[in-house]
């Protein structure tokens, strides 16, 4: 059960722009298992099966249950809700961290962290331009749709990319959110199945990093976290208001984390 949880949660933070799923997959202890298991399955081995079923019955769970539902959140209260998940992913930088292995740590990698953080403000820091004409025929229509499948499984892979950023870019997000509140079959399956290509050309050489340079490899990802940041923030509310209840957002977000990781120090088996 708590597994299926997290796979809510997980899909809750891809439908937000500027908050990454991997992030949260990280935060909540699944990530490294979640790239083993697509890695063992390019190999025709099965892994960690019962966790990856959990939280893909969560994260289906939680995109047809809130989609609607944060589309209008984040519409009529913009800046509780983006101060909400900035309190969720500083409150969540914890967990990344711990991964670094210190030990092994040289002035150098310092390097690492400083690509990453750049590489995320380039990719966050322009204008949400779509970049992607959604016109033609059917054909045309659908190879789009697998194309942008395909680009958005970085954000899935790669901490500290947004996915819903992504789509944004694309041109894709209110798009993509309709067809999962509509459940259109026609737009979702392309899109899924491009998504799944994209996982399976990208998960082989995370997994190489992250067991060969696990330093550099958490410290880049600590940079690309820390350098989307910005993408969250809002700005300072004008009113008083909005202040006070972004404030009180931001303090939620951050403690709702924290009892996240609380429960997953006390309950540390991932495929209960």
């Amino acid at each position: 059960m708590i597994n299926i949880l997290k796979g809510i949660l997980i899909a809750i933070s891809l439908l937000v722009p500027g908050v990454s799923g991997g992030t949260m997959m990280i935060v909540l202890g699944v990530y490294d298992q979640s790239i083993e298991a697509v890695s063992a399955l390019i190999s025709r081995k099965l892994i960690h099966t019962k966790l990856i079923v959990q939280l893909a019955i969560g994260g289906i769970l939680g995109l047809l249950l809130f989609a609607k539902a944060m589309l209008w959140a984040l519409e009529s209260y913009p800046y509780p809700m983006s101060f909400l998940f900035l309190g969720i992913v500083i409150a969540g930088l914890n967990a990344i961290i711990k991964k670094v292995d210190w030990k092994k740590f040289q002035p150098y990698h310092i390097l690492f962290l400083v690509v990453g953080a750049v590489l995320a403000l380039m990719m966050t820091g322009g204008n949400s331009v779509a970049l992607i004409e959604f016109e033609g025929s059917f054909a045309i229509r659908l190879l789009i749709i697998l194309i942008s499948g395909i680009i958005i499984a970085v954000a899935l892979i790669l901490p500290g990319i947004s996915t819903s950023f992504l789509l944004l870019t694309l041109g894709m997000y209110d798009k993509t959110l309709a067809a999962i509140d509509t459940f259109d079959v026609n737009f979702l399956l392309p899109l899924g199945i491009g998504a799944i290509i994209g996982v399976l050309l990208t998960t082989k050489l995370l997994e190489y990093l992250m067991k060969n340079f696990q330093t550099s490899t958490y410290l880049a990802i600590l940079g690309f976290i820390l350098g989307s940041l910005g993408e969250i923030f809002p700005g300072i509310p004008e009113d008083t208001l909005t202040t006070v209840s972004s404030l009180i957002a931001f303090i939620i977000g951050a403690i709702i984390m924290i009892l996240i990781q609380y429960v997953m120090k006390k309950y540390p088996n991932y495929e209960d």
